[in-house]
């Protein structure tokens, strides 16, 4: 019998190991958690602007039209973030998302929309 199987400091590394695909998927489910929430925040705010800004109905309808809306489109970027299978994708599709959708709420604005 060697001593390395005595050894202590050989078996916390085993240990250690051991639990490391427990703490990758903790992270993994932060990092979803995070990135839906903040970026599921701001992709909901900017369809919002959007939508009020576009709505063929009056101001004040649009803009509640709008906000009732975005209560299910948050829901459903929140549900995405977790579909999908890899964590990186979800990452990269909401910030092509957000990105894009600021982009559209910019040109609406330079574009002279409803204001």
């Amino acid at each position: 019998m060697s001593l390395a199987n005595h050894d202590p400091a050989n078996r916390r590394g085993a240990a250690a190991r051991a639990r490391s695909p427990d703490l990758q998927r903790r992270l993994e489910v932060a990092t979803r958690t995070l990135a839906a929430v903040v970026g599921g925040y701001a992709a909901t705010a900017l369809i919002t602007a959007l939508l009020a800004r576009h709505l063929p109905m009056a101001r004040a309808e649009a803009t509640m039209t709008a906000t009732l809306a975005s209560f299910g489109i948050y829901a459903a970027v929140l549900m995405t973030a977790f579909a999908v299978r890899r964590t990186a994708t979800a990452l990269v599709g909401l910030g092509a998302t957000v990105a894009l959708l600021g982009a559209a709420l910019w040109l609406s604005f330079q574009l002279g929309g409803r204001a």
